[in-house]
Parts: structure tokens; C-alpha cells; sequence
């Protein structure tokens, strides 16, 4: 059995790092006819947002990523080093250039500013990333030149 109480002690926990998710869930019936969910995989972000049906209300406020990035990105801005308030914002990604690229539009959308949209692979011979001995991303843009970073998104 599961402890109510326990679970949504759990749920209410704020977490560090992961501050959103995503999960594939089916329902299934047992041959008994037990009912429950089955977790297939989770993902460090949701995606899909470019794929559901939406209402015109949801079209105009972003499809969901605007909300995701106020909900989470946005709020933990205010803990960058002052040090790095003129550094610039990116989305990193490995996959899904299309749903990626919400995230990017929405984040420049909420926050009023440019955010660059870098692909980036571990294995990458000349990785367009990189991090200096502080910890501080850097990325590097179109002209080869390298970007400080203040805050990413991981898609």
C-alpha cells in the first residue's frame, strides 16, 4: 500500500536541479482486472507541446512553453551571480530542433531578450560548448565567437 501522507510530502518537495519533467504513462489492467499506471520513461523536459490540439487561448499564450519557462526557468534567474547579469541565455539541445526551438522563442519572448539555440552533442569533435574553471558556460555562436552564460535550458 501506498502512505498517503508520505507520497505528498514527496510531491511537495521543491527540487534542486529538476525542476520539470515528463513521463510516458499507459494505463494498464492486470488479468485480474487491476488497474494502474505504468511509467515507460521519463524525460528531463516534456515535449510534444508542438503536437497537441490546442484552443485559441493556448495558441495565444505560447502553446505551454511559455508557461513552462515562467514556472521554473524564469524564477530561477534570480539566483545567477550578479557577476554574470550581462551574459546571455541559450537553449542547449541534442534532438528535436522544432521543439527546442519553442522553448528558445519563449524564452525571448518572457524575458525580452535574444537567447541562443545551440545544438550540442556529447561526442562532438568541436563541441560548441564549454564551461571555464568557475563553472560558466560559454557558448559559441555563428561568428566563432564564445558567449558567457548566465542561464540555460536543457532541452
Amino acid at each position: 500500500t501506498i502512505d498517503k501522507k508520505a507520497l505528498i510530502k514527496l510531491l511537495k518537495q521543491e527540487p534542486d536541479f529538476l525542476r520539470w519533467s515528463g513521463a510516458d504513462l499507459f494505463v494498464t489492467t492486470t488479468e485480474d482486472n487491476n488497474k494502474q499506471l505504468t511509467v515507460i520513461e521519463t524525460n528531463t523536459c516534456p515535449s510534444g507541446q508542438k503536437s497537441m490540439p490546442r484552443s485559441d487561448n493556448e495558441i495565444s499564450d505560447g502553446y505551454g512553453y511559455k508557461k513552462l519557462i515562467n514556472t521554473t526557468f524564469k524564477s530561477m534567474l534570480g539566483s545567477v551571480s550578479p557577476e554574470l547579469f550581462d551574459a546571455g541565455l541559450a537553449v542547449i539541445y541534442d534532438k528535436n530542433h522544432t521543439e527546442a526551438s519553442g522553448y528558445a522563442q519563449a524564452m525571448a519572448e518572457e524575458l525580452g531578450e535574444n537567447v541562443y539555440l545551440v545544438e550540442y552533442f556529447n561526442d562532438d569533435d568541436n563541441p560548441p560548448v564549454r564551461f571555464d574553471n568557475d563553472g560558466v558556460m560559454s557558448i559559441r555562436d555563428d561568428n566563432n565567437q564564445w558567449i558567457s552564460i548566465r542561464a540555460a535550458f536543457r532541452y
